[in-house]
């Protein structure tokens, strides 16, 4: 049996969402909703599914501990862990400040006690953090690293690890979908709708291709419309941008949690995803594909692997015209691709690589 201790920076509130009280407890094997509530998608995608999955189908024992959730430290006392995970560190300036300074003795206590300390390293965006060099430090208390995309090999920190001997394992985002139900085929029927949606990092990049979208508007067929799920707060400063001409062709839509986005995502017909992180992993791509959306994105590398049912353009916005034109030849071709493709993603073909890797 494996007991495992995840570390990880969510705050109180989330915390006590999925059940946890006292700060500290076993992991909770069934969240309220079972499509999971967190916005964050590596909370959802890293830490909820993988370890869930292996509470369920390998009695592994989960202990999660939060230092921004006022987990004690105490709490730890006399307990034996096989390994200890790192979650991502979704913390900045004096959170991650006090986050690095709680758990660094911890991790030098079990370090010298034989346990396995692993560090998923996904949070690459925070460069320009004056204290991100202390989230760095903490891949150098690491057996193991994984990574989301394979092209963070290429990334200073991960270069370094390596030459300390340190062993690096990519590990792909998992499907939140049951794929074991082939999703509905979508025809173009009196309207075509294009989805585009994610956290911060989606918005920013959406946001930067607003006016390459607007400048084509007169391309774009009067029965194209967009569905927009974002955060509410980035959807109050999109509202600002949009010309009053073109108010209607766009539906804002305020994210409330995973399975309102898949039940909106599932009436559309193509997801528009553009990126600005070349370091993105799949999880937003994979998701449109299994919902049967025809993908419009960037040329992030982690993208390139299906490029035979994705457009891949440096302008995705320019891409809207030939997608609609060519949407049932499109269609049909991820039709025929599609179990191929997300049979690599479900929850259980991720789950065993992330067993393989505590066994490992």
């Amino acid at each position: 049996m494996r007991n495992v201790l995840l570390i990880t920076t969510i705050d109180k509130n989330s915390y006590e969402s999925f059940g946890y009280k006292d700060g500290f407890l076993k992991y909770y094997l069934k969240p309220k909703n079972p499509l999971f509530t967190s916005l964050k998608a590596s909370k959802r995608l890293r830490e909820d599914a993988p370890l869930n999955y292996l509470v369920e189908n390998f009695n592994y024992n989960v202990d999660v501990f939060s230092p921004l959730a006022g987990s004690n430290t105490s709490l730890l006392e006399n307990r034996v862990y096989t390994h200890i995970l790192i979650a991502k560190v979704a913390a900045s300036g004096d959170e991650l400040d006090y986050f690095y300074s709680k758990i660094v003795p911890i991790l030098k206590y079990f370090k010298a006690k034989g346990t396995k300390i692993l560090v998923d390293y996904t949070n690459d965006l925070l460069v320009t953090d004056p204290r991100y060099y202390l989230y760095q430090n903490l891949l150098e208390f690491a057996e193991l690293i994984i990574i989301p995309s394979l092209y963070m090999y290429e990334t200073k920190y991960i270069t370094n690890a390596l030459k300390r001997g340190t062993k690096v394992f990519f590990i792909d985002d998992p499907l939140e979908i049951d794929t074991t139900i082939k999703p509905k085929y979508k025809n173009k029927r009196n309207k075509l709708f294009i989805a585009s949606f994610g956290g911060g990092h989606s918005y920013s990049a959406f946001d930067a291709s607003l006016n390459n979208l607007i400048n084509l508007f007169d391309q774009i067929p009067n029965d194209v419309s967009f569905k927009l799920i974002f955060e509410e707060k980035f959807l109050f400063e999109l509202k600002k941008r949009i010309p009053s001409v073109l108010t209607e062709k766009f539906d804002l839509i305020p994210w409330r949690n995973q399975p309102q986005l898949i039940n909106i995502l599932s009436g559309c017909h193509i997801a528009f995803l553009p990126s600005q992180n070349k370091y993105a992993s799949t999880n937003r791509l994979t998701l449109s594909i299994s919902l049967g959306l025809v993908p419009i994105c960037s040329p992030v590398p982690s993208y390139t692997n299906f490029s035979k049912v994705t457009i891949i353009s440096t302008n995705p916005a320019k891409e809207i015209p030939f997608v609609y034109r060519n949407y049932e030849e499109l269609s049909f071709s991820l039709e025929q691709s599609q179990i191929e493709i997300l049979e690599e993603y479900k929850q259980s073909s991720i789950g065993i690589k992330w067993h393989e890797l505590f066994g490992y």
